[in-house]
């Protein structure tokens, strides 16, 4: 991956400032450089103080890997989605998991990600290089998986979890992986069709000890 200096990036954020005013997607097809990239250019200026615009509305989800130093922004996310799935009788996740600690250690060291558009964030998810507990001690063999896909109210029904979606299918593939894998409650119609929609095949119905039905799903990766 190229590394750039402070000096480039501080003149690529100034071509977005005034008189030039250029948006992202022309500094994009100028530079070569990726609108990625830009955007998150823009948003680590903004947290230094510089008044970055905004420039150009656009629909297009961006994913960010993140440190742990910015998971409270993705908890944060997760806590307000548990508690409207709480309010309409869905239950899913619980909130004790929601703490930093907590989460960090139950999936044992996750790559954490958010989605942003317009530099908002929307949504984010996990992925895990191996799963035993549900997938069995082979799990760590070619396969990430994906926990926590959450795309905020307001941005669902937008095609925004589709693309997150083929988003990680690409990074999976760029780091070797074979196939991804995810899992769900089977009593939630709406992540079967989403998963199904995504090309995912149903593997197995796992059968917790509580009686919870877990549908668990793979999709395998097209070879480069």
């Amino acid at each position: 991956m190229a590394k750039y200096s402070e000096e480039f990036k501080y003149s690529i954020m100034m071509k977005m400032m005034p008189p030039h005013n250029q948006a992202v997607s022309v500094i994009a097809r100028e530079t070569g450089l990726s609108e990625a990239t830009l955007h998150q250019w823009r948003r680590q200026a903004r947290s230094k103080g510089m008044a970055v615009p905004g420039g150009e509305v656009s629909t297009i989800p961006q994913i960010e890997k993140i440190g742990y130093d910015k998971l409270d922004i993705l908890l944060s996310m997760y806590r307000e989605k548990a508690e409207w799935l709480n309010k309409i009788g869905q239950p899913m996740w619980s909130m004790e998991y929601l703490k930093k600690e907590n989460f960090i250690k139950k999936y044992n060291d996750p790559e954490c990600f958010i989605t942003y558009i317009n530099d908002i964030p929307i949504g984010g998810f996990i992925l895990v290089k191996s799963d035993d507990f549900l997938w069995g001690a082979d799990s760590h063999l070619g396969a990430y998986y994906i926990h926590k896909l959450v795309v905020k109210n307001g941005y669902t029904g937008q095609g925004n979890a589709q693309k997150i979606i083929s988003w990680i299918e690409e990074y999976a593939g760029k780091a070797g992986k074979e196939k991804v894998r995810l899992d769900c409650y089977e009593d939630r119609k709406y992540l079967l069709q989403l998963y199904t929609s995504c090309g995912f095949n149903l593997l197995e119905v796992k059968i917790m000890p509580d009686g919870t039905r877990i549908a668990q799903y793979e999709k395998a990766l097209k070879k480069s």
